[in-house]
């Protein structure tokens, strides 16, 4: 009956220390590196909750910014289809409406990754200009 008793608990110990797989896989870490003197805004096109993101920025600014001549890490959840990643100045961000700057395409530098080995080639780093 002890013997029960331990193999009960001790299952019961394994059972709480395991849990759902985690998504973390998903995620890949790249480095965004600013080379300019200026402020940049790294901002992922589409939706990332969306198995395919379109290639048109955010309705919502939302993005990281990278201050001028350092470099930031980003996690980055790649989808199905294509990822978009754009390249923003500040000072655009700051004059134009968020819809004028995805109307005219007022990015400094956009990115295509269609898959990992794309981040691959370029040893995770994104590097403007």
């Amino acid at each position: 009956m002890k013997y029960l008793q331990y193999l009960f608990f001790f299952s019961l110990v394994l059972f709480m220390l395991t849990g759902c797989p985690d998504k973390a896989d998903d995620n890949i870490s790249i480095r965004i590196k600013n080379q300019t003197d200026k402020d940049i805004l790294f901002v992922r096109g589409g939706n990332k909750y969306t198995e395919c993101t379109d290639d048109s920025l955010p309705d919502i600014n939302i993005g990281t910014i990278v201050k001028a001549n350092t470099s930031v890490y980003n996690n980055l959840v790649l989808n199905k289809c294509n990822t978009y990643l754009y390249i923003l100045s500040i000072d655009t961000v700051n004059k134009y409406s968020w819809e004028d700057i995805r109307k005219n395409d007022r990015y400094m530098k956009k990115y295509i990754i269609s898959s990992e080995s794309d981040l691959k080639k370029i040893d995770y780093t994104i590097t403007y200009p």
